[in-house]
């Protein structure tokens, strides 16, 4: 059985997204469990209200995760995820052909 795979937010071939309510960041880094072995997920962080995306942390900056992994680190390009320690944020996850089953920081 695969860890936390009892439920999961699906895509298939037609993008689909879907946002957080806000919370405080912890930890150092962002980590997702997902199956995406044709697909991949991207995330983007937002402000606390959702309206702003936070410099260096869009869609476009954020390194696909891609094959099934319980435990892929979510990166951007010239972005830390350390740097929004204790911020209050919202989490945009854009999926194609993947599950995306938990996140957490560590």
């Amino acid at each position: 059985m695969r860890l936390d795979g009892f439920v999961s937010l699906d895509a298939g071939a037609r993008e689909g997204s879907v946002l957080t309510k806000p919370l405080v960041m912890e930890g150092k880094s962002l980590h997702l469990n997902v199956a995406a072995a044709e697909g991949a997920v991207r995330a983007e962080i937002l402000d606390a209200r959702g309206k702003r995306v936070l410099s260096g942390f869009s869609r476009s900056e954020c390194l696909p995760v891609r094959g099934d992994r319980l435990n892929a680190e979510l990166k951007w390009k010239r972005a830390e995820v350390s740097l929004l320690a204790g911020k209050t944020v919202r989490l945009r996850f854009i999926l194609r052909n993947a599950s995306l089953y938990a996140f957490w920081t560590r």
